[in-house]
């Protein structure tokens, strides 16, 4: 991963020799540097998460890898570790833990030390920050709390005293408090009147937004009003919430035609279903690829960058070739690309021709283990006998390099 300008790394790297055994041999597979923290913070980066980093060594084993530094300058903790995993190919791994100090920003990992892991420590600032112990503390004068809220560059001490503030005074100026008798309170109006003792009724009710209705009688006259029960209520014309009743499964469903809607008809002709489409004319994909996907496996023909590609992915990647007209019949399989390595598989006969359905020129066949080349039959493999010293020998290989079409044989006795 890259990391911000400024902050301290470290390059690690095989060195010039490669990443090799004791004996010379050529470590093939990879290595994984794994922090023993998940993150680090600092003031100026903020949080830089940490994970694990996958180095794959090349042919001769060299690899260079740019890390964090274990204690770079400004990052919280300091002083923690890497995990380095070998996972080779062609020789046992180990496990182990190095240091990546910011002082030396160039190492090649064979001359690290191994250490214990540690996940680093932190640095703490004691309570108060910067701010020093109080010498002296104002006494309390009033009951409440403060109007803001307090800010300065002392902290009170352990060992302070605080008097008591003296008790508020009753009265009717600011800064005094009402007693339970004060003769204020005596207009104030009474739960017990049941608001019987309101100055204006009306002017209540229509602070409160009731309205002429709260004074209303119940009736059926002018001037009434009509309770939730009358019976002329009865047959109220509520309408119905008619889209259900119109849906599928109502009982006034409503059907649409296709031709019912102008032009639709005309546009769907020209779609194809999302699924189960089949196609009986030519179908051309402009401008994308084409991607065939099923669980966790699938390909496509891609037609970006340089050239045309046939592409597979999840799977291996089998050629075959049915005998029936609708994928039915025998099956045969002719080309295997392997999805786990660079590797392909031909299967049956294979034959070189001079053009397509045209004449044989050579002949590999692995069901019969048999070759040919220039035109030759394919034969299995040709024995040699008779001697060398007689020449027997000389003779038998250069009929068996005939019989492979490997040689003209135009010689004389």
């Amino acid at each position: 991963m890259s990391f911000p300008e400024g902050v301290e790394t470290v390059e690690v790297s095989a060195g010039a020799a490669g990443y090799r055994g004791l004996d010379g041999t050529v470590y093939a597979g990879r290595l994984r540097f794994t922090p023993s923290v998940p993150r680090v913070v600092s003031a100026e980066y903020g949080v830089i998460a940490l994970g694990p980093v996958n180095v794959v060594l090349g042919a001769s084993g060299e690899f260079t890898q740019e890390l964090l530094a274990t204690d770079a300058a400004g990052f919280e903790p300091s002083g923690w570790t890497y995990r380095v995993d070998e996972e080779f190919s062609n020789a046992p791994g180990r496990a182990y833990s190095v240091l990546l100090p910011a002082a030396v920003p160039e190492v090649t990992l064979a001359e690290l030390v191994e250490v214990e892991a540690s996940e680093g420590t932190v640095s703490w600032q004691p309570g108060g920050g910067a701010a020093l112990p109080s010498d002296t503390v104002t006494a309390a004068t009033a009951f409440g709390l403060s109007a803001s809220a307090g800010a300065a560059a002392v902290y009170s001490r352990g060992d302070h005293t605080h008097g008591t503030p003296a008790a508020p005074v009753v009265g009717s100026t600011a800064g005094t408090y009402a007693a339970g008798d004060d003769p204020r309170l005596v207009g104030a109006a009474q739960k017990t009147a049941n608001l019987s003792d309101l100055t204006s009724a009306s002017t209540a009710r229509s602070n409160l937004g009731l309205g002429g209705a709260a004074v209303l009688d119940v009736g059926t006259d002018a001037g009434t009003v009509a309770a939730g029960d009358d019976s002329r209520l009865s047959d109220a014309r509520t309408p119905t919430a008619h889209a259900a009743s119109h849906a599928a499964a109502g009982g006034d469903p409503v059907t649409v035609e296709v031709g019912q809607v102008s032009g639709l008809g005309v546009a769907l002709d020209g779609k194809a279903a999302l699924s189960g489409a089949t196609f009986t004319g030519g179908v051309t994909v402009a401008g994308a690829d084409l991607a065939v996907l099923g669980t966790g496996k699938g390909y496509r023909f891609r037609r970006g960058g340089g050239a045309l590609d046939l592409e597979a992915s999840g799977s291996d990647l089998v050629i075959s070739n049915w005998s029936g007209g609708a994928f039915d019949g025998t099956q045969r399989s002719y080309l295997r690309l392997s999805a786990d390595a660079q590797n392909c598989q031909v299967a049956g006969k294979v034959e070189f021709v001079d053009g397509l359905y045209g004449a044989t020129r050579h002949v590999l066949d692995g069901a019969a283990n048999t070759v040919g080349f220039f035109g030759a039959a394919a034969v299995g493999r040709p024995v040699v006998s008779g001697s060398w010293a007689d020449g027997s020998a000389g003779e038998s290989l250069a009929a068996a390099l005939a019989v492979l079409g490997l040689i003209t044989d135009s010689t004389t006795a």
